[in-house]
């Protein structure tokens, strides 16, 4: 396979992140802090992904993207989810007030540990 043809499938994978997240050129490129006409160049091929550029589609999507599947387009789309059916529940009957507590609880936890936060979350009302 050609380096060309690898530079289209990425940037075919780019425009599909861009798409099913609802975005246009113009917001996805502001939220990667690149010009819209290099973001339209990238996903028509005419020139390949920047390293910041990728970089940016990870800091933004890297939680619900499969970067492996972006680089090399193996595997799905999307990262398999791996959230506990018990937290899952918890958060669809939680008020703000307790969505915005757990959301400050997971930015204090270092990322090698949140996968051992365990259910002492606040009980809903």
């Amino acid at each position: 396979m050609s380096s060309l043809n690898i530079s289209l499938d990425i940037n075919n994978r780019i425009a599909n992140v861009r798409k099913v997240n609802s975005l246009r050129q113009k917001e996805f490129s502001q939220k990667l802090q690149i010009s819209q006409g290099y973001l339209s160049e990238v996903e028509n091929g005419k020139k390949k992904p920047s390293i910041e550029m990728l970089i940016g589609i990870y800091n933004l999507f890297g939680d619900k993207i499969n970067m492996d599947w972006l680089f090399t387009g193996k595997g799905q789309m999307f990262k398999e989810d791996t959230t506990p059916e018990w937290l899952n529940d918890w958060w669809q009957q939680a008020d703000d007030e307790h969505r915005t507590w757990l959301k400050i609880q997971l930015s204090q936890t270092p990322p090698t540990n949140k996968n051992k936060i365990n259910k002492t979350t606040p009980k809903k009302p």
